[in-house]
């Protein structure tokens, strides 16, 4: 480092230095701390921004730890560079650090790549653990699952590792460990003693942080066990819950209203109808899905493939059965009536696709020849001299990605469906409790079914 008008210096010196590496392995910053107390002296100098460090968008450790991560199913979170290390050399090696920042929605949404699951390691400073809750409201928000782990007082992740070996490390987490909201309970529990103003304060500060877990399963399981824990009864939770909630929709109304006008032009601008534009086409993406579904059954319908659960089945009837599972009909009316006749092709046992081409619905036939001749094709990759596999080579994929796209596309639909009946029901701002309960675990459920969906499609895609 230089300063104007003298000599170049080092800026690490007398500090050990702790490289930072972005999610590939690559070096891109650098962490130093101090090794001995020096006044006026910062304890961590890091490294300016650049532009391929961005200190809120980094979590150290996290490349040599995501292998551990995703085996374990769980990531620990710590404070410090020296955490990370002392529980990487004790074996804990699905742990990762914050670098001493607040935690930031960037380094969640990093975590959530690899797993849903994160422990957060605490000392014993309680000011330190009430400042991270906004953090841990932020990872609550986005979906995950948080418990937090309470070392003995005195105690760091850096200290305990180095005075403990795996064993007992295990066997304390293990013992110690808690769901998030319990532990924020006991601890805020521990503050407001019986002052009745402060537990108010209390009830709505948990009941803050139990709206922003989207699953509503787990919202009412929470909501049980601090009813519990505080000895206040459910249906006084349930509904400053469901006041939480109408909160925020209120607010993220509000917040869409606002871009919406600010995105509109001002007087000045010159008129939509006078500005030049380009016509763009209308899209419909299920019929976009279910052309390349249908194109895939009845090029292929005859063909074996074998499935993950090692069995060997004929693509048309496994295509009707997941189809049938999941009571999904085709929208569009000719693939809805080509389907139709290939069912009847699969009955004669004779996958003979004339049938088709010389339908007499000449809607019908049509689509089957147009089909047939590749004309939705769009991966004409070979025009860039691009080497791809033929469909044939991997028609498991090809086929279960038709399937899933669709599925997912259904589903994803339905779920925004619900969610409008639900800010409807909001916005009238009426007390039905029990429609807003039935719309919150029915857009729950189907959340399930499109991770489940999302879950196959992702192994179809890495396999």
């Amino acid at each position: 480092k230089k300063k104007e008008g003298s000599r170049p210096y080092d800026a690490y010196r007398g500090r050990v230095v702790f490289p930072i590496h972005n999610i590939s392995g690559s070096p891109i910053a650098f962490g130093a701390r101090v090794l001995q107390k020096v006044t006026k002296a910062p304890k961590y100098i890091n490294s300016p921004e650049t532009a391929v460090y961005h200190k809120s968008k980094v979590l150290y450790g996290l490349y040599q730890a995501k292998n551990e991560i995703v085996r374990q199913d769980s990531c620990y979170l710590t404070e410090g560079y020296t955490d990370v290390i002392s529980l990487h050399q004790s074996g804990i090696k699905n742990t990762v650090s914050s670098s001493g920042t607040a935690l930031t929605r960037e380094q969640i949404r990093l975590i959530k790549r690899y797993t849903p699951n994160i422990t957060l390691i605490y000392d014993g400073d309680k000011a330190g653990i009430r400042a991270s809750f906004r953090g841990i409201d932020l990872i609550l928000e986005e979906g995950l699952n948080v418990r937090a782990l309470l070392l003995p007082d005195g105690e760091d992740p850096d200290s305990f590792a180095r005075q403990n070996d795996r064993k007992a490390l295990d066997e304390y987490f293990k013992a110690h460990v808690t769901d998030f909201i319990s532990f924020k309970t006991n601890i805020l529990k521990d503050e407001v003693g019986e002052d009745p103003i402060k537990k108010a304060g209390l009830i709505k500060d948990i009941v803050a942080s139990i709206a922003l877990i989207p699953d509503v399963v787990q919202r009412t399981v929470y909501i049980r066990q601090c009813s519990l824990m505080l000895d206040i009864t459910e249906e006084v939770l349930l509904s400053s819950l469901n006041l939480e909630l109408r909160k925020k929709h209120r607010e993220k109304e509000r917040t869409r209203r606002f871009e919406q006008e600010a995105s509109v032009p001002a007087d000045d601008a010159i008129p939509s109808t006078l500005a030049p534009s380009l016509p763009s086409p209308l899209v419909d993406p299920r019929k976009d899905l279910e052309l390349d579904l249908m194109r895939i059954l009845v090029r292929y319908g005859d063909c074996f493939i074998r499935t993950r659960t090692g069995e060997e089945v004929q693509v048309a009837p496994f295509i009707f059965h997941e189809l049938e599972r999941d009571n999904l009909r085709f929208a569009d009316g000719i693939m809805s009536r080509l389907m139709a006749e290939t069912t009847t092709l699969l009955e004669k046992q004779e996958w003979e696709t004339r049938y088709l081409t010389h339908h007499a619905d000449l809607e019908v036939s049509k689509m089957a020849v147009d089909l047939l001749t590749e004309r939705y094709r769009l991966d004409n990759w070979e025009l860039f001299e691009v080497r791809v596999h033929p469909e044939e080579v991997k028609l498991e994929r090809a086929v279960e990605e038709a399937v899933y796209s669709l599925k997912l596309f259904v589903i994803r639909k339905s779920i925004a469906q619900r969610e409008e009946e639900l800010k409807e029901v909001y916005n009238l701002d009426t007390e039905d409790e029990q429609k807003i309960n039935e719309l919150l675990v029915e857009i729950s459920k189907l959340n399930a079914i499109k991770s489940s969906f999302s879950l196959a499609m992702g192994r179809i895609i890495l396999g």
